[in-house]
């Protein structure tokens, strides 16, 4: 073996197979949002723990790779966050655990993208962890909280269905063979449909529209097309929300209703800088329910800076429609974005999740990943992205 060689193979990244123990298994928590750990004078979700653990893991370690191209993303969130900080402040409202939690998840989603974390191997425990609490949740050994359909411990129908459907969209690009690429998209979908959240299976249904169709159009026609992916999904909502196994739902939309007539009449009273964090909320029945809609959330707690600037960043990082396709991101990160996008518009806390953290984390890390390869090569990565 020549030191050509040699030097050669030490400069060779990690092979992708190759699983970091300490990201998967805390990944592999993530999941555990229904399970309450004592730590005084609070009970805190497994899930909140095991995101604080990564981050403390990332900070011990080098960046595999530097921020270049997305330097603004640090001082975006900075001045963002203050922002929230000061008009909660303002209106006399309780912003430190929310505060704690987005910090927590955006730089969850720096250290993806320099490479402090191995996404990869994250992703795989992630994946594992939503097996599991299928398995668990048939077993009768994770909750059941909505009457039978999936929910486990992740606590609710409506967060496992996001779940199930953009965890297996962000591992797409990761992997290379195709017969996991169809295992991944049919866990998907099953999943999603045992969930039985109707917006995580029409985003899903979107998503993958988006993955089968984009590559095909030419780039004048792709934001015409998310145009009229959205407005078929408003019209099946609108039109067949009861149809097949969903007749039985008329109690739940009832309820629903009432939730987002309370949610408009809280948001047509919010001052333009909005209510202050965590207050995305109203209270009917003597208990207090979140929004079902994520963008009137963000407008409520922080007005239409956090409402503009959250979806601005999101839309501009993971799905840039109107950019050249060699300088998007692989389909399957369009694709749940789209799928995020979808869910935020009939449910709440989607675009403030971990979901999108982890989103914005794997596009910035494959699109750092491009810029530090040679020009001859990027053809060829991305045709492996895709």
């Amino acid at each position: 073996m020549t030191a050509a060689t040699v030097a050669v193979h030490e400069k060779a990244p990690p092979r992708r197979d190759r699983v970091r123990g300490v990201e998967f298994s805390l990944f592999f928590l993530l999941i555990f949002d229904g399970l309450g750990v004592p730590v005084l004078p609070v009970s805190v979700p497994l899930s909140e723990l095991a995101a604080v653990a990564l981050v403390a893991v990332g900070i011990f370690r080098s960046p595999a790779r530097p921020l270049t191209r997305y330097g603004w993303y640090i001082p975006f969130w900075a001045i963002l966050l203050a922002y929230c900080v000061i008009e909660s402040w303002v209106n006399e409202v309780d912003w430190f655990r929310r505060t704690v939690r987005l910090v927590a998840m955006v730089v969850l989603s720096l250290q993806i993208a320099t490479g402090r974390l191995d996404v990869w191997s994250g992703l795989r425990g992630l994946l594992a962890g939503l097996a599991v609490n299928v398995l668990l949740f048939y077993l009768r050994l994770a909750p059941d909280s909505y009457g039978g359909l999936l929910t486990g411990f992740l606590g609710d129908k409506n967060v496992a269905g996001l779940f199930y459907a953009t965890v297996p969209l962000l591992a797409l690009p990761c992997v290379s063979r195709a017969r996991w690429r169809v295992a991944l998209l049919v866990f998907a979908g099953v999943t999603v449909f045992l969930t039985g959240s109707r917006t995580s299976i029409a985003a899903l249904a979107a998503a993958s529209l988006w993955v089968l169709v984009r590559r095909r159009l030419p780039l004048p026609f792709h934001l015409p097309m998310f145009a009229a992916l959205y407005a078929g999904i408003q019209y099946l909502e609108a039109n067949f929300a009861h149809a097949w196994i969903f007749s039985d739902r008329k109690g739940t939309d009832l309820l629903r209703s009432r939730i987002d007539e309370a949610s408009w009449q809280k948001a047509e009273g919010a001052p333009p800088y909005g209510l202050g964090l965590g207050e995305a909320t109203v209270y009917l029945d003597g208990r207090s329910w979140f929004f079902h809609n994520s963008f009137l959330g963000l407008y409520v707690e922080g007005g239409w800076i956090l409402l503009v600037a959250v979806t601005g960043v999101l839309i501009a990082v993971a799905l840039p429609l109107l950019r050249a396709t060699h300088m998007r991101p692989p389909i399957a990160l369009e694709a749940a974005a789209i799928a995020l996008l979808f869910c935020a518009s009939r449910l709440g806390e989607v675009l403030l999740a971990l979901p999108v953290f982890l989103l914005l984390g794997c596009v910035m890390a494959i699109g750092l990943q491009r810029g530090l390869a040679p020009p001859k090569c990027e053809k060829a990565a991305a045709a492996v992205e895709e």
